[in-house]
């Protein structure tokens, strides 16, 4: 028996999915492959990999990094990050 609801799960997967999309995609507009951008940031391209499809959560460590590759604010990318996958535009009410 477990104590999490498959569909805590499920909501999980989905904001995980859409976060891993964003990062994606902002490496993808930057013309920045997965390797590319591993290399850059100091990571394992099977990691990063990992986190750009949705198979494994981003550390913040590695939204930050990302974000300073791209010449973004840290903080802003942060904020649009924990954003993808909600209509809500507050972060503090998102699935932790």
């Amino acid at each position: 028996m477990t104590n999490i609801a498959s569909t805590d799960l499920s909501q999980r997967d989905v904001i995980r999915s859409a976060r891993a999309a964003f990062v994606r995609d902002a490496l993808k507009s930057e013309r920045w492959s997965v390797r590319a951008a591993a290399l850059a940031i100091g990571t394992n391209h099977t990691s990063l990999g990992a986190r750009v499809k949705g198979d494994t959560a981003f550390f913040a460590e590695d939204i930050e990094s990302i974000a300073i590759l791209l010449k973004r604010n840290p903080i802003e990318f942060y904020g649009e990050y924990l954003r993808a996958g909600s209509d809500d535009s507050d972060p503090r009410t998102l699935v932790p």
